[in-house]
C-alpha cells in the first residue's frame, strides 16, 4: 500500500507473475481484526472493508461485518484456564469481489473472537458445504529475553 488508506499493488511472482490492484481503504488481516473488535467494543453491530489477504490471486474483498454477542463459549477447560475470561463477540463476515460487484457474497464466515483477538471459532459457509474450526489446544511460547548489544 502507498501508506495507511491509500490504495496499492500486491504482486505475485509464482506460480506465475500477477499484479492486482489494491483500492483506496485497503487492509490487511491484522488491522482488518483490529478494526472489527474496536467496532465491537463501541457497541458497533456493523463494519465493512476492503481487506486482502493473499489467501488467492483473486482481487480483494469488501468484507460486510453484522457484529453480535457470542454464543457460550466452548472452549476446553485448560484452555480457558490459560487464556482467562475476556470480552468476546460473534460476526458475520460476507466476501463480496471486488471485481465483479456481484449483489451476493462468494462465501460467508461466522467467527467468535476475543477482544485480545484470539479467534476461538470460524466455520465457513460455501453453497454446498460449510468447513467449521474450533480452538481445543493452545502452547503457549516462552518470552525471549533481550539483552542490550554490548
Amino acid at each position: 500500500l502507498d501508506g495507511p488508506g491509500q490504495a496499492g499493488v500486491a504482486e505475485y511472482t509464482a506460480p506465475r507473475d500477477i499484479k492486482i490492484q489494491l483500492p483506496k481503504g485497503t487492509v490487511f488481516p491484522t488491522i482488518h481484526m483490529i478494526e472489527l473488535i474496536r467496532h465491537s467494543m463501541e457497541g458497533n453491530g456493523q463494519f465493512g472493508k476492503v481487506l486482502f489477504d493473499g489467501s488467492t490471486t483473486d482481487d480483494p474483498f469488501v468484507v460486510s461485518a453484522v457484529i453480535g454477542p457470542a454464543p457460550e463459549s466452548k472452549l476446553p477447560a485448560e484452555v480457558l484456564k490459560t487464556l482467562g475470561q475476556h470480552r468476546r463477540w460473534e460476526a458475520r463476515l460476507a466476501y463480496f469481489p471486488v471485481a465483479k460487484k456481484s449483489e451476493t457474497p462468494d462465501f460467508e464466515l461466522t467467527v467468535v473472537y476475543r477482544d485480545d483477538g484470539i479467534v476461538e471459532a470460524i466455520r465457513q459457509d460455501y453453497e454446498d458445504h460449510a468447513v467449521e474450526s474450533r480452538l481445543r489446544q493452545l502452547d503457549l511460547l516462552p518470552h525471549p529475553v533481550c539483552t542490550s548489544p554490548q
